[in-house]
């Protein structure tokens, strides 16, 4: 039986900094969804979203990006969690 620590796979494959990131924001955007379809990974689209809040609490969700351009990200995610429920700002 293999042990949990064996099972470790390490996912770094690069870094991002400011310096290697593209100008135009729809060419970084191209570059990020070619990358895990190159690698063939089992759901290129899957992404994690990332807010922090007032109170500076992180909070996630996941989401499946299916698209997007120059105006913005075309996302898909369970509508009926908390964090996609529209909330009054404070």
């Amino acid at each position: 039986m293999n042990e949990l620590p064996d099972l470790h796979k390490s996912y770094e494959q690069g870094k991002l900094s400011e310096g290697l990131a593209a100008r135009e924001t729809a060419v970084q955007l191209r570059q990020w969804r070619n990358h895990p379809l190159a690698a063939k990974f089992p759901e290129p689209d899957a992404m994690t979203l990332a807010t922090v809040g007032r109170d500076t609490r992180p909070c996630t969700r996941a989401a499946l990006i299916k698209g997007g351009d120059v105006q913005g990200l075309a996302c898909f995610t369970a509508y009926n969690s908390r964090k996609s429920q529209k909330r009054p700002a404070p």
